[in-house]
């Protein structure tokens, strides 16, 4: 309980906690993966050349290749390290084609 607070507090303050660095991977993917879910969703603007449809399903496939990506790496049948890197660099460099469009 007491390392809940602590953790809670660093969030507050800095904006991640102990606890998120120790499995900075993980993290990075899931606050990556559920903001972008987030922003697809609510965004009312879309770049240049976009129509709405075409950009919230980009946006919202790289998200779920990053938590594809995640599954890759957990331990069991699903496990396959090559087909997580393969996922992530291209959800990376698919994200890189609107990164400076991520605005509302």
């Amino acid at each position: 309980q007491k390392r809940y607070k602590k953790w809670k507090k660093e969030r507050t303050r800095r904006g991640f906690s102990d606890r998120d660095v120790w499995n900075l991977d993980n993290f990075l993917i899931h606050i990556i993966a559920d903001t972008l879910d987030y922003f697809a969703l609510r965004c009312d603007v879309t770049p240049q050349g976009w129509n709405k449809d075409d950009y919230t399903n980009y946006i919202i496939n790289i998200a779920a290749d990053l938590r594809k990506a995640n599954e890759h790496t957990m331990f069991g049948d699903n496990y396959n390290i090559e087909a997580a890197d393969n996922l992530l660099r291209s959800a990376f460099m698919r994200l890189s084609n609107v990164f400076w469009s991520l605005w509302n």
